[in-house]
């Protein structure tokens, strides 16, 4: 391979730059380990990275910089920094770092969980403090609460008199289902005696299992749009049968005007037709899915 001559000369200047700049240029960043050429300090943190950032912040104080791939991360390990940092810059630090499992749907771009601080996510947080997670919602909701639970009470009994086991996960999963399905939709989305609940646990745990597995793209982002791991495409075809589930509940909502409950969901399509709130369908199915999965 042959090189021309001006190249030749300027790639000495360019790497004399580059040396000197960083020779002179004082690191404003907290101490931390010293990291390795593309991993960064990854292998520092094993299968036990909680530990590990504790035993590492003995060495480098409260306040520590790991990279982690080609991020740079700020661990905090003491009380008295979190709290300065969350009460006295809580706008500086409020926004979240996205991980690749978020784009799938524009989940990213949509829900509350990973949007910035701005005019969307304030409509947002006060839709969301106003309907979903108010202590209002919550008294009203107590004597559904009593009645599912004797429903899982005679669910167990009947179990027990018949001689049949009883699949405390599965039981309790279709419970506490039923009382947020209720709550959002004023019904329920699964049943003790069928398998129906089961497929969407199914759903809900498979997209928090991607949502938390490591990935590649997240330690490296020029990597990303390869999807390596193949997490947006599984993360995709869940949050998609999820979203279908919503989609059909209120199809079938807004087909009869008339069928107006005292629910969460005709709550949000309240606002979304008045427009007072500039509240959008895509809006409503997201907070959903934020709600359902948390």
């Amino acid at each position: 391979m042959e090189y021309s001559t001006p190249s030749l000369l300027i790639l000495p200047v360019i790497f004399t730059i580059l040396f000197f700049s960083k020779l002179f240029t004082k690191s404003k960043l907290p101490p931390g380990p010293k990291p390795w050429p593309i991993i960064g300090n990854i292998h520092f943190l094993g299968d036990k990275p909680h530990r590990a950032v504790d035993e590492l912040s003995k060495n480098y104080g409260p306040i520590m910089t790991l990279k982690l791939g080609s991020n740079t991360t700020i661990v905090i390990s003491s009380p008295e920094i979190a709290k300065e940092m969350f009460l006295k810059h809580d706008l500086a630090l409020s926004s979240r770092a996205i991980p690749d499992a978020a784009r799938p749907l524009n989940h990213n771009k949509l829900s509350i969980g990973w949007l910035p601080v701005c005019p969307k996510w304030r409509t947002l947080r006060k839709v969301a403090a106003i309907h979903l997670f108010t202590n209002q919602r919550l008294n009203m909701s107590q004597e559904l609460r009593h009645s599912k639970v004797k429903e899982l009470i005679g669910y167990v009994q009947n179990r027990c008199e018949k001689g049949l086991p009883v699949d405390i996960g599965k039981a309790g999963f279709t419970t506490t289902i039923n009382l947020l399905s209720n709550t959002l939709f004023s019904m329920d989305l699964g049943s003790l005696d069928s398998s129906n609940s089961q497929e969407l646990k199914e759903i809900l745990w498979h997209a928090f299992e991607e949502g938390e597995r490591p990935n590649v793209s997240d330690l490296f982002p020029i990597v990303k749009y390869l999807d390596l791991q193949g997490v947006v495409k599984k993360t995709a075809c869940y949050l998609t049968k999820l979203k279908k589930i919503f989609e059909n509940i209120i199809d079938e909502r807004l087909e009869d005007p008339s069928d107006v409950k005292d629910d969460v969901l005709s709550s949000l399509l309240k606002l979304v037709g008045d427009g007072d709130e500039e509240l959008t369908l895509d809006d409503v199915k997201h907070l959903l899915m934020v709600r359902e999965k948390y």
